[in-house]
């Protein structure tokens, strides 16, 4: 697999917090014959990311700390924000894609403090990334910050 993130999804992340040291882990997934699609591969890494990420668990919606991730397929990148597990078991994306601007029905709330939405799952619909869109490549690079705050993580990190 040959894909490369640009220079400009990388560059602003290395002010994120005040940490002491941090880098870079990407991360190949290609569907193989005999073992997970590509698709249930990245679906799996995100989920684990945010899980090992959760500061604060109030229901429907954990609370994470954690920098975005980056995942690029042949052609096109995209910030992942979030991850969607739905009452049914399947699976989404939350992303920031640089193909669209964001939609009026969510922009209009940006510096509001929202107190109801009618159908908030609406509000998401142009940021999801669902199994129909996903299933569509065989291959996926992954791209996330490795924060480490001592020697100790570092030497895990190098080993793990």
């Amino acid at each position: 697999m040959c894909l490369s993130f640009g220079i400009a999804f990388v560059f602003p992340l290395p002010n994120f917090g005040k940490l002491t040291e941090h880098s870079c882990d990407a991360q190949g997934l290609k569907s193989k014959k005999g073992f997970p699609n590509a698709m249930n591969l990245l679906l799996q890494e995100v989920e684990n990311y945010f899980i090992s990420g959760t500061t604060s668990f109030i229901p429907k919606v954990r609370i994470t700390s954690l920098p975005p991730l980056y995942f690029q397929h042949p052609g096109h990148s995209m910030t992942i924000i979030g991850f969607e597990k739905r009452r049914d078991g399947t699976k989404n994306l939350i992303v920031f894609d640089p193909m669209f601007h964001d939609a009026v029905n969510v922009s209009k709330f940006v510096g509001q403090k929202v107190v109801g939405c009618k159908n908030p799952g609406d509000l998401l619909k142009a940021y999801r990334r669902e199994a129909k869109y996903l299933r569509r490549f065989s291959e996926f690079e992954l791209l996330k910050w490795v924060l480490f705050h001592s020697p100790v993580l570092l030497v895990l990190r190098v080993y793990g």
